[in-house]
């Protein structure tokens, strides 16, 4: 498998690379900005809680797109490689928009039980 060349292999190597790189400097912007928290700031914003939870159906969307790719629709149908590479990075990138923004806000969620009710121990 040659990736030089210019060929349409390369094209996808680019922008896999560049769209990983916007979606990391993107991301770590929007982080620096809508994460700013004060000590005493643990409540819970609809806000952010409402985008946590489309990006979490976005990605549930998103791997109904990449099972497309990878099952076969009848009896007998092969799909191509390209076809299944295609939908396991669709299916990794759905992967990446349920766990991070749930694992966010699961412990947003914990943050705030733990603050309502502190351990007695």
């Amino acid at each position: 498998m040659a990736w030089g060349g210019g060929g349409e292999r390369t094209i996808y190597l680019i922008v896999l690379v560049g769209g990983l790189a916007v979606w990391f400097i993107a991301g770590r912007t929007l982080d620096i900005l809508l994460l700013r928290k004060t000590p005493n700031q643990t409540a819970l914003q609809p806000g952010k809680v409402l985008a946590k939870l489309f990006l979490i159906a976005c990605g549930i969307r998103l791997s109904f797109h990449g099972l497309e790719n990878i099952l076969p629709q009848y009896r007998g149908q092969r799909h191509s490689t390209p076809a299944i590479v295609n939908g396991v990075i669709i299916l990794v990138w759905s992967l990446l928009l349920v766990l991070v923004p749930g694992l966010k806000l699961v412990n947003q969620i914990r943050e705030k039980r733990s603050g309502q009710n502190p351990d007695f121990a």
